[in-house]
């Protein structure tokens, strides 16, 4: 997997509780898509969620997005909102960022998703 922060498969979040937002690393792993993203209909489960990011236009911008992480790496600018959730304890759900996430689960394990965008992105050597 590319080294998005200099840290591995680990990225800095904004972490939301029930207490101010603070920053904190946390694997890919243990992030989870938000299922009831207002981007597509409720999804039963993470296969599914990443299956709607890449309906209709979504499967070309994930595919931009894919190439501009590989480039460049992710913005320490623009971290991802999370909040603790899931099955596991260190499981946490994307409010915000779930396409870029979407795209370092890919990147990181790209049976998760049957398609045309797992060979595409290998192409442009992000796998």
């Amino acid at each position: 997997m590319r080294d998005v922060h200099g840290r591995g498969s680990r990225l800095s979040v904004g972490l939301r509780h029930d207490t101010p937002m603070h920053i904190e690393d946390i694997s890919v792993t243990d992030l989870l898509l938000d299922v009831d993203n207002p981007r597509h209909e409720p999804m039963k489960s993470q296969r599914e969620a990443i299956t709607a990011l890449l309906a209709d236009d979504g499967r070309e911008k994930l595919i931009s997005l894919a190439t501009d992480i590989a480039a460049q790496g992710l913005s320490p600018i623009d971290l991802l909102m999370v909040m603790p959730g899931g099955t596991n304890r260190s499981s946490h759900i994307v409010l915000e960022g779930n396409r870029r996430t979407a795209v370092l689960k890919l990147q990181a394990v790209p049976t998760v998703v049957r398609s045309g965008l797992v060979s595409r992105v290998s192409s442009s050597s992000l796998l």
